[in-house]
């Protein structure tokens, strides 16, 4: 959250992956509203899977994807 200001401002924030989770796990907004801030937020982002189990790998594509959808040329090489 940026401090609120007496007058208008313009908040860059560039560079990274900027992400935010609530206390229970959801993904929310990284920038929160203050008054007279505008945030401008450039970002990119690139996949993202939050498991090393190829199992559980397998399961959230599918249902993000479908079956044979994304399985071509797939090869499981874990990181040391």
């Amino acid at each position: 959250m940026f401090e609120a200001r007496g007058t208008p401002t313009i908040c860059n924030v560039r560079g990274g992956n900027l992400m935010a989770v609530n206390s229970v796990g959801t993904t929310m907004s990284p920038i929160e509203p203050s008054a007279n801030v505008n945030v401008v937020l450039t970002q990119s982002s690139s996949a993202t899977i939050n498991s090393s189990d190829p199992e559980t790998i397998d399961t959230e594509l599918t249902a993000q994807h479908g079956a044979g959808s994304w399985e071509a040329g797939m090869t499981w090489n874990p990181l040391p």
